[in-house]
């Protein structure tokens, strides 16, 4: 057991890191998993259970009360811009975040997870001003101790995980329609499988203005929940990942004024110009989404550790200790094997995607400690609006696309696919083993790895399958760093 809690930093590996991260940085990063420590210490050992259970009695059940206990924390804040009224907390120290918070609950996690998904499509879009509007309401929201969640609205009946690879999205048969009308957009469709939708403030929306024509009219749309015309459809149900709702979301005839388009086609001066910020937008996202998941999986496999140590230690078979046989301690270093790829790995992703993609100026040292020490009311009154400014979004669009080699774009696209299929893979395979251990000689470690084995399948599922996943690592990883693999073609 006492492996399982090192410190999740004191590995060789991870130590030769910490020159490539910002000073003060480092020390974030744990914090941010002290945080969830405390936080699932105050939900209790019992409430994931519970929540499962109320959901399973009735499908509709949201646990309105760890959304609301998240925003007394001021979770849905915590890692959004300070200059634009957020906590100021680095992007990359959600990793131990997450994989903290996934280690008592996956669902509990993407309650919050999801919410960031959404701010990071907002921030790789380049719209400030929309983000900043966004956290005044979630700040307004944590005042009247309320909540504001965002949630991103992408899959559709007929298109999921082709929405997600710049090739799949040209043959991808999409149904959300944005059209041009005067000051802005009627958007009308569907959305399916979105998390946190029914308990979202906004909608972060993909549309297309040319469904004949998905990859030259992509859109980025953010759409108050409570706008006329948006509708929450059925909770899904689902075998896992009960703590987070799921739901379908339909459009009809959503007037989305100009001033909340993030994203579209009219933002550039030529079309060569639109469509490759189009593909860094859905590299930079998904990558960070993916990469997340890995977190979500590491976290997973060091509770199913836990809980497999846990068990052999304390029964026995034919007067003997569990854990004393060679055939369990070759099952528990298996699954041992699979936590340190994971952390490994995942860790070095999370590196690779922060330090390339939309989030690159906040690893340089200066830019770190300007913002972390400057005080919060000079960064709102200053760098606020000129980050809130027209200027600044077509400067921040035409330095992305200075950015996007070849090259860079391969390793954020291919590490964000690797982390998230090995990592959840590895999660998968490791309870699997451990349930083989455990069978019914202890119905409480039982039940609990059978909640982690329905929880993790989903990890194989979203953000992409993790067969398309294996294509894009291939894709990214394969051939000369200068070009681009065609993949999907059969």
């Amino acid at each position: 057991m006492e492996f399982c809690h090192r410190d999740l930093f004191e590995t060789s590996i991870q130590q030769s890191l910490n020159s490539r991260l910002p000073h003060g940085l480092l020390q974030e990063i744990k914090a941010a998993g002290e945080l969830a420590k405390e936080f699932t210490k105050e939900l209790g050992e019992n409430k994931a259970a519970d929540i499962d259970a109320a959901v399973f009695n009735d499908s509709n059940h949201i646990a309105f009360d760890v959304v609301q206990k998240a925003t007394e924390k001021k979770f849905y804040s915590q890692w959004m811009p300070k200059a634009l009224g957020g906590q100021g907390w680095h992007p990359l120290s959600l990793y131990s975040f997450n994989l903290e918070m996934a280690s008592y609950c996956l669902g509990i996690t993407n309650l919050i997870g999801a919410h960031y998904v959404g701010s990071s499509l907002v921030t790789a879009s380049g719209a400030f001003r929309i983000l900043k509007r966004i956290i005044q309401d979630i700040k307004q929201a944590e005042l009247k101790n309320d909540s504001c969640v965002l949630s991103v609205a992408i899959t559709e009946p007929m298109a999921g995980s082709d929405l997600e690879d710049a090739e799949l999205l040209k043959k991808a048969q999409v149904c959300t329609l944005a059209r041009k009308i005067e000051n802005g957009f009627l958007l009308k469709g569907q959305k399916i499988f979105i998390s946190n939708s029914a308990l979202a403030r906004w909608h972060i929306v993909t549309a297309f203005e040319d469904l004949k024509d998905p990859a030259g009219s992509l859109m980025v749309l953010a759409v108050p929940a409570n706008s006329k015309g948006v509708s929450i459809g059925r909770t899904e149900k689902k075998l896992g990942q009960a703590a987070s709702p799921t739901s379908v979301v339909f459009f009809e005839d959503v007037f989305v004024p100009q001033e909340n388009v993030c994203f579209s086609r009219e933002q550039f001066k030529n079309r060569n110009e639109y469509l490759q910020f189009s593909e860094c937008l859905l590299s930079d996202v998904l990558a960070l989404s993916r990469a997340g998941v890995g977190a979500m999986a590491t976290g997973v496999l060091k509770k199913t550790l836990e809980i497999l140590l846990a068990h052999c230690e304390n029964h026995t078979l034919d007067g003997k200790k569990l854990v004393d046989y060679e055939w369990v301690q070759s099952q528990i270093g298996s699954v041992l094997e699979n936590f340190l790829i994971a952390k490994t790995i995942s860790w070095e992703g999370h590196m690779e995607c922060y330090s390339r993609g939309v989030y690159k100026d906040l690893q340089k040292r200066a830019t770190y400690a300007f913002l972390k020490n400057t005080p919060p009311v000079f960064l709102t009154n200053s760098l606020g609006p000129l980050m809130a400014s027209e200027l600044f979004r077509k400067k921040y669009q035409q330095q992305r696309l200075a950015q996007s080699a070849v090259s860079n774009e391969k390793m954020i696209s291919g590490w964000g696919s690797l982390v998230k299929m090995s990592c959840s893979d590895l999660a998968f395979d490791a309870v699997l083993k451990s349930l083989e251990i455990v069978g019914s000689s202890s119905p409480v470690s039982y039940f609990k790895l059978e909640k982690i084995l329905r929880d993790v399948k989903l990890l194989q599922i979203y953000e992409g399958t993790n067969d398309l996943n294996l294509l894009n690592t291939f894709k990214n990883f394969s051939g000369p760093t200068d070009q681009m693999r065609s993949v999907f073609q059969e």
